[in-house]
């Protein structure tokens, strides 16, 4: 192969690359665009929706998982992904009073005395997924705990299941418990 030839087989391989289009789709709720790291058998669409009124919170994250590993399909998990929206204050109160009960139950989590109302109204759903198995999992910021990385998964059975982080003087452990 001649050098003119190695910069042009060279050119047409960078130029193959650069024509890889994204896969993405809009939606009602905002734009999708497909996710796919086998490394982490991560497989769907990332995107930010209007979980809450525009002006109040920042947009949230959400991930819809494809049908299955293999096709970019994502029909069964975004049609549960729009119930979920079409019911969203509901299902907002119901995923942060369960983190709430949970922690209050907790109180060497709790930084100062607070209500179940003060607990709830300091929480706010920071990303959603929408999982292939049924599963459903809410991410939530809260102030006023000492747990960091907050989510509360509805399973596909109806059983929620939460999962934080605490400690203290750089000692964290991940804590799992049923709800």
């Amino acid at each position: 192969m001649g050098l003119f030839d190695k910069i042009f087989s060279k050119k047409e391989r960078e130029t193959d690359k650069t024509k890889e289009e994204r896969i993405c789709f809009d939606s009602p709720y905002g734009k999708f665009n497909y996710i796919n790291t086998p490394g982490v058998d991560e497989y769907g669409y990332e995107g930010y929706v209007e979980w809450y009124p525009k002006g109040i919170e920042e947009s949230t994250e959400a991930y819809i998982e494809t049908d299955t590993p293999e096709t970019t399909e994502s029909g069964i998990c975004f049609s549960r992904f729009e119930k979920l929206f079409s019911d969203k204050e509901r299902i907002d109160y119901e995923m942060k009073k369960s983190a709430a009960d949970y922690f209050l139950f907790k109180p060497d989590l709790l930084i100062g005395e607070t209500s179940e109302e003060e607990l709830i109204g300091d929480m706010e759903i920071i990303w959603i997924g929408v999982y292939r198995n049924g599963d459903t999992k809410f991410s939530i910021d809260a102030c006023g705990l000492e747990a960091d990385e907050i989510s509360v998964t509805l399973k596909a059975d109806g059983s929620k299941e939460i999962r934080y982080v605490a400690g203290c003087f750089n000692e964290y452990k991940e804590y799992c418990d049923k709800l």
